[in-house]
């Protein structure tokens, strides 16, 4: 071999080593290193991601919290009996008569088309409960505005209304009569309280705040302010539920029947049939009742919100008359008429006529510890 051909040789070696050194530095060094830095930005991604679903969940905490306290009862079968319960209570103080539905409660609680968190299963059960009714669009009206008024975790998911083809079995049957049908559903949060009522009452952890307080010479009381205004307290906010007068506009325009026909003057005289007839009270509520001798129909009536508010109708069902109650005393009932804003107290056995006839003064309306305007203020102060 010459020496051009030894040159050449070791050229062409030299540039298979740098070749294969290229290659291997790549292999073994770039490639590596490239993985490892896409492994770290997907890593990094990754724990973003999972920053930000901490911080989604801690943003969703207190609604959790919420829907916690407005949960039915953990125990299922206490949630089943006592939320068929309150429909039937629900049902009665609107205005149907008993025999003119039924509620049909779930075989069983459905979890299987809940959302899952981790191992930890279901974030809630179902609980599905079917009414079928036969009654006025009015009762309907007043049935809606009371469901959304109660602080549970409920939702009518269905509602079929429609003019009865045939007579009822009864022979009952009213013009203005409707065949209703709701499919009514609950649910049960995962970690709410194992209460013995349907309804929530004050956090336990309140309670255990106050005693503590109390037990240690503060004042007591003070740890339940947080609980008034919250979602399960007196005066806590009920999102679903609007104005009455918004639901009586509904009863008034019936798409069912047609317009409302004129009401006739000797339709007013309706509140004379109407009588309070017994006042029930115990360590619980104070219950009061109004009988409609015109339809043959029971009212109850508490000074709690949801079944605070009445309405009397003709034998049409049509309204006359809404009113709301204010207190319930041992022997009379406060009530308020949404038609004119005054104050009025019918004993028991008393009409709904004679207790109009003479509106409370604002005299009688501070004795009984109501909050006065300043107009009023200055009257009871110059008679």
């Amino acid at each position: 071999m010459n020496p051009r051909e030894r040159m050449l040789a070791m050229g062409v070696l030299l540039v298979v080593v740098l070749a294969g050194g290229l290659f291997l530095f790549h292999r073994l060094f770039l490639v590596p290193l490239d993985e490892r830095d896409q492994n770290i930005a997907r890593l990094e991604q990754e724990v973003q991601t999972k920053r930000d679903h901490i911080q989604e969940v801690i943003a969703q905490f207190p609604k959790l919290e919420r829907a916690r306290q407005l949960s039915l009862p953990a125990n299922a079968d206490l949630a089943k009996r006592e939320y068929a319960r309150y429909l039937n209570e629900l049902m009665r103080d609107s205005g149907f008569s008993q025999g003119s539905f039924s509620i049909t409660p779930p075989r069983d609680v459905d979890s299987k088309t809940a959302p899952t968190v981790g191992n930890k299963g279901p974030v809630y059960k179902k609980l599905t409960f079917g009414v079928q009714a036969h009654s006025t669009l009015g009762n309907l009206v007043t049935m809606l505005e009371k469901f959304y008024e109660t602080s549970l975790l409920q939702e009518i998911k269905k509602m079929t209304i429609s003019r009865p083809l045939t007579a009822g079995p009864q022979q009952q049957q009213q013009p203005n009569d409707l065949d209703i049908n709701l499919t009514i559903e609950a649910l049960i949060v995962t970690g709410a309280d194992d209460r013995p009522n349907l309804k929530p009452g004050v956090d336990r952890r309140l309670l255990l705040i106050d005693t503590v307080t109390a037990m240690r010479g503060g004042p007591a009381g003070l740890a339940l302010v947080p609980w008034v205004p919250g979602p399960t307290g007196r005066f806590g906010p009920q999102v679903l539920a609007r104005s009455e007068g918004q639901y009586a506009a509904i009863a008034e325009k019936n798409v069912f029947l047609g317009p409302v026909q004129e009401r006739r003057a000797e339709d007013v005289l309706v509140s004379q049939f109407v009588y309070l007839t017994d006042i029930t009270q115990n360590e619980r509520r104070s219950e009061a009742w109004l009988y409609n001798r015109l339809t043959e129909s029971r009212t109850r009536l508490r000074s709690e919100k949801g079944f605070d508010s009445f309405r009397v109708v003709d034998e049409k069902g049509d309204t006359v008359l809404r009113g709301k109650v204010v207190r319930i005393d041992p022997r009379d009932l406060v009530f308020k008429v949404d038609q004119n804003e005054n104050y009025y107290s019918i004993h028991v056995g008393q009409t709904l006529e004679e207790a109009m006839k003479a509106p409370l003064t604002s005299e009688q309306r501070k004795t009984m510890g109501f909050v006065l305007t300043d107009e009023e203020k200055k009257t009871v102060k110059n008679p």
